[in-house]
């Protein structure tokens, strides 16, 4: 996963501003669509199987039912650099594709 520093950004300022409510309705939607739609409109799952697609949208499921695990993703991500995060997120990809899509812990 190749996450510019300018997307980067904006998924930190959107995480800031999101509540649970949002976060299920996107995962719903997603949930929904082909997964070739999704990884187009989601540079985020853009490398993403479609296993890791449903793992990536069950996981914010869970975190949206979770207001301690939200308020952690907000707070990690609020704290994290671009540099971090392309740690993180090479970290939890195996060579063929995308790991997690938030980290928790």
């Amino acid at each position: 996963m190749n996450l510019s520093k300018e997307q980067w950004e904006m998924a930190r300022q959107q995480m800031e501003n999101v509540d649970s409510d949002q976060i299920l309705s996107q995962a719903r939607m997603l949930r929904n669509m082909d997964k070739n739609t999704v990884r187009r409109m989601n540079p985020q799952m853009a490398q993403m199987s479609d296993s890791q697609i449903d793992s990536a949208l069950t996981q914010m499921e869970m975190m949206a039912s979770n207001p301690a695990m939200m308020r952690m993703a907000q707070q990690q991500m609020a704290t994290m650099s671009h540099e971090q995060a392309a740690q993180q997120m090479a970290a939890a990809m195996p060579a063929g594709g995308a790991g997690r899509a938030f980290a928790t812990g």
